[in-house]
Formats: C-alpha cells, sequence, structure tokens
C-alpha cells in the first residue's frame, strides 16, 4: 500500500478505477495519469500557486474581478457547466483591467472561440452591465 500512496503523491492521477478479484481474493486497480517532471519520484506533483488577485488589482479593478466571478457562477449555473468552464480566474482578472467589455474583448481571450461567443457572449456581457446578477 505504500508503494500505490508514494505513486499517487509522485504522479498527477486523471482517474483510478478498481474492482475486487474475489478468485484472487485482492483489490486490482487501473489508474491513469500524467508522470511527473522528469519521472521523478522525489516530490509530490507541483500545482500552480494560487493567485491573491485582491493584491494584483486596484480596488476598482478588483470590485469587477468579483462582479465577472459571480456573472460567470450565475452563467454556469443556468447552462450547467462548471465555472472555470465559463472563464478561468485570469481571464476574468484581464477583463477585470476593462472599465467596458464587449464581444471582442472576449474573443481575445484564449479560451474563447466562436462556439463559446455565440452561446454566451451576450449574456455575459448583459448580466455584468446590469450589475451584479443573482443566482437561482
Amino acid at each position: 500500500m505504500a508503494e500505490l500512496n508514494k505513486f499517487i503523491s509522485t504522479n498527477r492521477i486523471i482517474k483510478i478505477d478498481k474492482l475486487f478479484d474475489s478468485s484472487l481474493g485482492c483489490w486490482l486497480f487501473c489508474i491513469e495519469y500524467i508522470a511527473s517532471a522528469g519521472g521523478s519520484s522525489s516530490g509530490a506533483f507541483k500545482r500552480k500557486e494560487k493567485i491573491d488577485y485582491k493584491s494584483i488589482l486596484s480596488q476598482e479593478e478588483y470590485g469587477r474581478f468579483i462582479r465577472w466571478k459571480t456573472v460567470r457562477d450565475v452563467v454556469a449555473a443556468r447552462i450547467n457547466l462548471k465555472c472555470y468552464e465559463v472563464f478561468y480566474n485570469e481571464e476574468i482578472a484581464e477583463l477585470s483591467k476593462k472599465s467596458t467589455v464587449s464581444i471582442e474583448d472576449l474573443k481575445g481571450l484564449r479560451t474563447f472561440d466562436d462556439a463559446k461567443i455565440t452561446k454566451m457572449g451576450e449574456v455575459l456581457i448583459d448580466l455584468f452591465n446590469k450589475g451584479t446578477p443573482q443566482q437561482s
């Protein structure tokens, strides 16, 4: 078991399937993973450091950042998506630097393709311009 725990802590795990084999009397594991850098088992998989947007954005920009996060959560809930499938925080921070946002600004974001613009572009901008929306 210690070997399995070490493997899991040193690689990025995508999916684990387990099955109890009664003929062998043991658990079988199928693990999908991304190997750690260099295949090293010396440390855990490194995640990106969390960014404190409040400390890097101006007070006005941070206010817009919070408003965009609320809009993102409302839209995600309405169309049954995870919030990060609408915007990443780094994209919200980029939008927050502008006092007004257009469809062209959304097109400039890394994850916004034409399909995403068509599906939610106008709704995002309308909700943001109306003020802080309420989740339903």
